[in-house]
């Protein structure tokens, strides 16, 4: 698969990997408002999850602007060099978040706008505030 690339560390799933079923809501399934905080340091996976998060409805981000891009690379391939054995990678992908322009790169761009400092005090007003209005 890899052709003669000596192999580097790989992450996959298999169908012999478990995975789990969504609770039902007689199971206790959980259906209220969810609040991600964010800052400037939210890369990689976490960055991708709050914009797919917030795209879908599944939550509302407070805090700061994630790190990372809407356009960005990855999917690496590992490698060792032959001679020196240095182990190496290589992003071979290009992925764009919903919506993403190349022309306006950035991260997921919190409805509420505070530094990371005050995410969680601001969240917290939120919750307030949407609990006295019903």
């Amino acid at each position: 698969w890899y052709g003669d690339m000596t192999p580097g560390i790989y992450y996959h799933v298999t169908p012999e990997d478990k995975f789990h079923k969504p609770l039902s809501r007689e199971e206790g399934f959980y259906d209220g408002k969810v609040w991600l905080l964010t800052s400037n340091k939210t890369f990689s996976s976490a960055g991708s999850f709050a914009w797919a998060a917030q795209v879908f409805g599944a939550s509302t981000l407070v805090g700061e602007t994630t790190g990372g891009m809407n356009v960005a690379y990855g999917d690496v391939l590992g490698y060792n060099l032959p001679v020196s054995g240095i182990t190496c990678g290589i992003s071979y992908k290009r992925f764009w978040k919903h919506n993403a322009d190349e022309n306006d790169i950035h991260g997921a761009i919190p409805e509420y706008q505070v530094p990371k400092e005050e995410a969680m005090m601001k969240a917290l007003q939120l919750i307030r505030e949407s609990r006295q209005r019903k």
